[in-house]
């Protein structure tokens, strides 16, 4: 079985690099309950009260963030070790521009997403538990290497994903994971072979029962 996962808000979880921005830049929406909630729901928040461009730069910010406010989701790791026992394949495949917007625009973002990625697999020892890591430097080219792919599973947090790859591969039978979205306004458009998450201990039970 084929197993492609995506890395940011899927793998990596900014949450509290988003809250630490809200706290220093846009304090006005800070709240100690902010501290509860994922990084779909802060990015909501923030979209909503202040705009496509401060979630831009909030975007510059974590994205180059090397600090370890950047964690990696509670039960991704044992997935991993699980799918390895099965004989499962796993690929990892993220989009990323080398450089971010707006401050960000000067810093290599690819660079610090593949130390990140490399970095946890190499010290958990899992490293060889994975097919391949891939990063693409366009959405459209991370459906079209998915398309490629066609994995058994696609496990991603953006809806848009999800609904391009099944657009342009409807015979595929691939089953989507959304993983950990609060999208208000999007839905999979596939909901035969659609599942929602919210942890990682929900996908393996869903895909490992």
């Amino acid at each position: 079985m084929k197993i492609a996962i995506d890395i940011d808000n899927t793998l990596v979880d900014y949450s509290e690099s988003v809250v630490f921005f809200i706290k220093n830049n846009l304090t006005e929406l800070y709240s100690e309950d902010l501290n509860t909630k994922n990084t779909g729901e802060l990015k909501n928040l923030i979209k909503e009260k202040k705009g496509d461009l401060a979630w831009q730069h909030c975007q510059a910010f974590i994205y180059s963030d090397t600090s370890d406010r950047i964690k990696f989701y509670k039960g991704a790791l044992q997935f991993i070790k699980l799918s390895n026992s099965k004989n499962d394949s796993i690929f990892i495949i993220s989009h990323k521009t080398k450089y971010g917007l707006h401050f960000s625009s000067s810093i290599d973002i690819k660079k610090i997403a593949k130390e990140r990625i490399f970095n946890w697999l190499i010290k958990n020892k899992i490293i060889n538990f994975v097919d391949s890591i891939i990063f693409l430097e366009t959405f459209e080219e991370k459906v079209r290497h998915l398309a490629i792919l066609n994995p058994d599973y696609l496990i991603d947090d953006l809806v848009k994903i999800h609904n391009d790859y099944n657009k342009h591969n409807k015979d595929s039978t691939t089953k989507s994971i959304l993983f950990d979205s609060k999208d208000k306004k999007n839905k999979l458009n596939n909901s035969k072979n659609s599942f929602s998450s919210n942890s990682w201990s929900e996908i393996t039970k869903i895909i490992y029962g």
